[in-house]
């Protein structure tokens, strides 16, 4: 993973492997053995608001930060758009489907 200073964005996803993080936002590096042997100190300072970057054989291998800071949207907030469009958006041409069923509906009644 990897992390990218931009000066002035608020942070968030360029792609699957890219978070971006403002410059004025300090990320300490942590190795996963200090992680290992001192959890607790590490969560009390999370709460606080700080940031790590856990290093393991030197490379990074992941990020925290304080749960209130979701790096990624909600569901709904995902969605959100796709759901207007769907109530916005007329059908084109009748579904294929529906009009069989209706053709059937139609010759049963008749017999």
């Amino acid at each position: 993973m990897s992390v990218c200073m931009e000066w002035g964005h608020q942070g968030g996803r360029l792609d699957g492997d890219t978070v971006l993080v403002p410059l004025d936002t300090v990320i300490t590096d942590t190795t996963s053995k200090t992680l290992h042997e001192k959890t607790g100190q590490v969560l009390d300072r999370l709460r606080r608001g700080e940031r790590f970057r856990v290093l393991r054989d030197g490379e990074p291998e992941a990020l925290m930060v304080p749960v209130e800071e979701a790096i990624d949207p909600e569901w709904p907030e995902l969605m959100a758009e796709v759901m207007a469009a769907r109530k916005q958006a007329k059908s084109v041409r009748e579904n294929p489907i529906l009009k069989e069923r209706k053709a059937r509906n139609y010759a049963a009644r008749l017999r």
